[in-house]
């Protein structure tokens, strides 16, 4: 919106058969770009009643339902837009998991015991968007309609009917919605890569049961989680739309990390009490040091955002059971 003198473009009072388009802006710069028109002249409106009507009709009814977008006057006599919008309102996506999880515990000798973990697991998206996803397009159909007496449409638009935006109508329908929309429903058969598809876990234990050492027992373990997507390039559809390339995923680091443990144990005090003593050194491994861990990616690859490394933890611990 702005505020609008009663002066045309040549600098003359403005007539009563002007348009709202002939009209000079007051704010500044002014960058109508009169070689190509304003947006109220491209559609052939003469008024802002006019504008905001045509841009109410260009939304389904479906949306219409839902939003109630709506244009009032205040007692200020401001006009404005305003809407009703529904908290929570979402799409839905179905998802279909399957995996196999297998625990293996042993005694290799009287001596060392080993357990691991390890489970594999794929998630598939489909159904993506059963409502959203047609009204969506249709949407961009109905902005797409001629309604002027050139074949202009809204979707041909600048952001205000003055031109001050740099963008189209349609191309932040586009970029906010129709983008989106399309990353998540061709998404739909295909693996779920944000989720790490392989994890696998092992420790050890080795107990000293006789000798100087006796009573002492050593041990470590081992975590690691495989790879994880983090965004996608960008490609050009037939149109010259810009769209994800979900089939090379930008993928951030696998991680492995290991912990290891000193335990002595001894009863004390008569054998009424049995004390230990534990000392552990979590996270003492990590693949990736001390260097931040790239989660997301921008489409030409750039990190958008890192996780810090967990952090390195030693603590002593001292239990008596009795």
């Amino acid at each position: 919106r702005g505020n609008y003198t009663t002066v045309d473009a040549d600098g003359n009072p403005a007539g009563p058969g002007d348009s709202d388009a002939a009209k000079k802006p007051d704010t500044s710069p002014d960058n109508r770009q009169r070689l190509t028109g304003t947006g109220a002249d491209l559609i052939g409106v003469k008024s802002w009643d006019e504008y905001y009507k045509a841009i109410q009709d260009a939304v389904i009814p479906e949306l219409q339902a839902i939003r109630n977008h709506r244009v009032e006057t205040l007692e200020s006599g401001e006009t404005v837009d305003l809407s009703d919008p529904q908290p929570g309102l979402n799409s839905t996506r179905d998802f279909v998991s399957e995996g196999t999880e297998v625990d293996i515990v042993g005694q290799v000798t009287r001596n060392l015991t080993i357990s691991a973990n390890v489970a594999q697991q794929t998630t598939v998206t489909s159904n993506t968007g059963p409502v959203a996803v047609p009204l969506a397009f249709e949407q961009a159909e109905r902005l797409k309609r001629p309604i002027g007496p050139d074949g202009y449409s809204l979707w041909d638009l600048r952001g205000s009917p003055f031109q001050r935006e740099s963008d189209q109508i349609g191309q932040r329908f586009q970029n906010n919605a129709l983008n989106r929309i399309i990353l998540a429903k061709s998404l739909d058969g295909t693996q779920l890569p944000e989720q790490r598809e392989w994890r696998v876990n092992v420790t050890a234990r080795y107990d000293f049961l006789d000798g100087p050492l006796k009573g002492f027992q050593v041990g470590g373990s081992l975590r690691y989680q495989d790879a994880i997507a983090g965004g996608y390039p960008n490609v050009l559809d037939e149109d010259g739309n810009v769209l994800p390339d979900v089939t090379k995923p930008w993928m951030g680091p696998d991680s492995t990390d290991g912990d290891l443990f000193l335990r002595y144990r001894r009863p004390i005090m008569n054998n009424r009490v049995d004390w230990s003593v534990q000392f552990n050194a979590r996270n003492v491994y990590r693949s990736s040091g001390d260097r931040d861990i790239p989660i997301e990616f921008n489409p030409d690859g750039a990190v958008t955002y890192v996780r810090v490394p967990v952090e390195q933890m030693y603590f002593l611990t001292n239990t008596f059971s009795f």
